[in-house]
């Protein structure tokens, strides 16, 4: 798997506080930094389009990416997505909310191979 660049790694956790908010940015990068070593390389595939996805999907509404919108903005378009009728874009932000919910709770709340794909 190729590595993450830092802006790749600064989008999931702008990301993952959107959706998780009061999420600690030092949490989100390590549970990232976890959930890369640790995962199914399909996985991280995934979550890694979702990430660029939902950063660039704001383009397409208002001219932005997510990390140009205000805060209130941004929030606001984090409960648009939930809500939306476009089930890849509600899966991709469940996908992004789950790994923040690692973070948040730490790995050890994480069931044995919940980072594994399927056999």
């Amino acid at each position: 798997m190729l590595p993450w660049s830092e802006f790749e790694t600064r989008w999931a956790v702008r990301l993952m506080a959107a959706v998780l908010p009061g999420l600690d940015p030092a949490d989100a990068r390590s549970a990232l930094a976890t959930y890369r070593r640790a995962t199914d390389p399909f996985a991280e595939v995934g979550f890694r389009a979702a990430v660029w996805a939902l950063w660039l999907v704001p383009l397409l509404s208002t001219g932005s990416t997510f990390g140009g919108l205000a805060p209130g903005r941004a929030d606001a378009l984090v409960q648009q997505w939930y809500s939306s009728r476009r089930y890849l874009l509600r899966q991709m932000v469940t996908v992004v909310k789950m790994v923040a919910c690692f973070a948040h709770f730490g790995p050890a709340t994480a069931p044995p191979g919940a980072f594994q794909g399927p056999p």
